[in-house]
């Protein structure tokens, strides 16, 4: 269950589905289904004569699903994101939606080029062919999209690191007690001030 009934993703449930191999497993498996597991060149699959029964049903499913990876809105604007900063100070791997976004287009982009221009697969072309379509203008659409977002998250970065120097600076001076610090450059003076 990565998705809600309105198509929003869950962040915790795409992090899981990342970190446990499920995202390469789903692009792997695209082209272990086109090449006939390995038996023949991806670009040869979806004309191939010999394409097993079931192979649109698959592929037509598939792109549904990554469909919905790949729409920019639902992945960035998705209410059901993690926290920027997670309870108890613990070391977990953060999500980045954005980074997921990137990763999944790229892939998705890859096996598209593989489908495009090809002969459609009966009963289930005209589906396969929309959702290619919609895919790929998600991609077009999500590019200036991610451009902004990272541009943002690097110039956050440089503010944070230099607010971060600064802080640093100011930190080390003042790190000394003071009062402290003149009892002990005092008080050999003071021991010969008392004894003459």
């Amino acid at each position: 269950m990565l998705f809600d009934e309105r198509k929003y993703p869950y962040h915790l449930m795409l992090q899981k589905f990342l970190c446990s191999g499920g995202h390469s497993a789903l692009f792997e498996t695209f082209n272990w289904a086109l090449s006939m597991g390995g038996k023949i060149p991806i670009s040869e699959g979806l004309e191939h004569p010999d394409l097993p029964d079931g192979t649109g049903e698959f592929l037509d499913a598939w792109l549904m699903l990554v469909e919905k990876m790949v729409n920019p809105t639902t992945i960035l604007e998705s209410p059901h994101s993690l926290p920027s900063k997670l309870p108890g100070g613990r070391n977990y791997p953060q999500f980045s939606a954005l980074r997921f976004l990137v990763v999944t287009q790229k892939a998705a982009f890859n096996c598209i080029k593989n489908l495009w221009n090809r002969k459609p697969v009966k009963i289930y072309g005209g589906r396969m062919a929309e959702s290619m379509l919609a895919i790929l203008c998600h991609i077009l659409r999500g590019e200036p999209v991610i451009r902004e977002k990272l541009n943002k998250e690097k110039d956050g970065a440089k503010a944070e690191e230099e607010s971060g120097q600064e802080e640093g600076s100011s930190r080390r001076g003042p790190q000394v007690n003071q009062q402290q610090l003149q009892q002990v450059v005092l008080s050999p003076f003071l021991g010969k001030w008392a004894e003459g």
